[in-house]
């Protein structure tokens, strides 16, 4: 009697007949299969049999090829050159991508020579075509100007605009000249690509390969009433490798900036004691009497030190992580020294080609392009120009002079050996008082 619940089975004969059936169809479809896998590999010009190791047609660095073309290509170009994978050979970006193309791949160009830039088609144009007097650049902006110019931020009416020392964001004292401003402020004070500017509250970790500035509202207490445009409350503030960094790299008319020394930064104070808003512009940590108020402290995150608007950086280094600075206070010009992560105001100068007794008159201290703004003793201001004080040179009764002598002289008083004496002791001795002629 049959056993109800003994599982059935395929019997040989039915398991025969599906293999012999699965056979068939697999050998119909084996020419198709065969033929997409060979066009998407070989693009219709091969076969899987044609692939082979013996590939001298395609010179040393081919490992594996077909009769038309290798398939695996071990071979390094030239930084102007791109690898023609199924050649196996280098060929020149210029040949492909036109003469100005400097680098490239099989698919386009890369890079483009020193003054031009790669447009939306991946082509190389000319910076000044896009830019007027701009010495490199990319698609959207330019990024350092000609001799003579200075680079100025996106909005301005110029991209690169004539640079000289009376510029808005200059001063010139003596032969050096000063920015206005901190960097990061101005107009033209751009600060170069390589350094991190991040918001107050956000954090940056200064260090000798980490260059950090900050921006917003930098003072914990400020005002503006002698700060004219430039507030104390809202100065871009850096560490000192920062600093230092910013002014070596800045681009204004390639002339070399830096930071000032000590020495320099000491005649500062009665330059912006004497033209406040004019002037250097520096803000006050107390009674911003000459200049606007930036006191207090206001945090710049990630600045181990300081974050003091007041305070600039000075060129000179008190030790390995140490830096002096100077600040302004009750009108008082203080040098002191702080650790270089800490944050603070950044100044650039450079030496100009003429001094402002040059530019403008003899006696010149301070100048603004054509104007004088400050005199050197012996002299006075008038209509920006320095005149001499012939009564602080020759004396009260001097009324004319030269930067050598006297020339003329007051009622009761002649010219002798080049000052003024009174007539009588000329013409009758020094122990005669009056006397007629």
């Amino acid at each position: 009697m049959r056993n109800m619940n003994t599982k059935s089975g395929f019997s040989l004969v039915e398991l025969l007949i599906s293999l012999i059936v699965i056979s068939c169809i697999t050998a119909a479809f084996t020419p198709l299969i065969t033929k997409k896998f060979s066009n998407s590999i070989f693009g219709g010009s091969g076969s899987v049999s044609d692939i082979t190791s013996e590939c001298s047609k395609f010179g040393e660095n081919c490992n594996l090829c077909t009769s038309n073309f290798c398939l695996s290509c071990k071979l390094t170009c030239g930084a102007d050159e791109y690898k023609d994978e199924k050649s196996c050979t280098c060929k020149k970006c210029s040949d492909k991508y036109g003469q100005s193309c400097t680098s490239c791949n099989f698919e386009k160009c890369l890079t483009c020579p020193y003054g031009q830039y790669l447009d939306e088609n991946d082509t190389c144009q000319s910076c000044l075509d896009k830019f007027e007097n701009c010495t490199s650049c990319n698609k959207d902006e330019c990024l350092s100007c000609d001799e003579g110019y200075i680079l100025t931020k996106a909005g301005s009416t110029k991209t690169c605009s004539e640079f000289n020392c009376s510029s808005p964001d200059f001063i010139q004292i003596g032969s050096l000249c000063i920015t206005k401003k901190n960097m990061g402020d101005g107009d033209s004070l751009i600060i170069p690509n390589g350094v991190n500017i991040v918001s107050v509250n956000q954090t940056c970790n200064p260090s000798l390969s980490n260059y950090c500035c900050w921006q917003g509202q930098t003072a914990g207490s400020c005002d503006n009433e002698n700060g004219g445009i430039y507030s104390g409350c809202t100065r871009t503030v850096c560490d000192n490798y920062a600093a230092n960094y910013i002014c070596n790299n800045f681009n204004a008319s390639n002339y070399i900036w830096r930071l000032a020394t000590k020495d320099e930064l000491d005649t500062w104070i009665d330059i912006s004691k004497s033209k406040g808003v004019n002037g250097l512009q520096l803000c006050d940590s107390a009674s911003g009497k000459s200049s606007a108020q930036c006191s207090g402290i206001n945090s710049c995150l990630g600045a181990d030190g300081d974050c003091l608007a007041y305070k600039i950086w000075s060129s000179e280094f008190y030790s390995n992580s140490v830096s002096y600075n100077y600040y302004l206070t009750n009108g008082s010009w203080i040098r002191e020294y702080s650790d270089n992560t800490s944050a603070y105001s950044v100044r650039c100068v450079t030496e100009m080609d003429t001094s402002c007794e040059d530019k403008n008159s003899k006696g010149c201290l301070i100048c603004d392009g054509d104007n004088c703004l400050s005199c050197d003793s012996g002299f006075y201001l008038k209509n920006g120009k320095c005149e001499i004080n012939c009564i602080s040179r020759y004396g009260e009764n001097c009324t004319g002079c030269d930067l050598n002598q006297c020339t003329s002289c007051a009622d009761g008083y002649t010219l002798s050996g080049g000052s003024c004496k009174p007539i009588c002791n000329v013409k009758y001795g020094e122990n005669c008082k009056t006397c007629n002629e």
